[in-house]
């Protein structure tokens, strides 16, 4: 699920209802969208040049409370091995 239009490359240029509430969601709760260290683009369609879709649709979330503990927090995705 995308939460903003800088998570997608190609396809529509419009987030859906389901990508608004989940946005909403995030916000309402006072939840960190933590970054990728290694890539931003979690799916794609497997097309190449003009027709390929490219998105993030995984996040890893924490509470906001998780910064106050004195750790580190990383995200990183694995390379696709299937």
């Amino acid at each position: 699920m995308i939460t903003k239009l800088e998570e997608k490359r190609g396809g529509r240029a419009k987030l859906d209802n389901e990508s608004i509430h989940f946005k909403k969601f995030i916000q309402d709760n006072w939840l960190i969208d933590m970054a990728f260290n290694n890539r931003i683009y979690t799916w794609n369609n497997k097309q190449v040049g003009v027709h390929q879709i490219a998105s993030r649709l995984d996040h890893f979330l924490l509470s906001d409370n998780a910064i106050h503990l004195g750790q580190d927090f990383s995200a990183s995705i694995l390379p696709f091995s299937g």
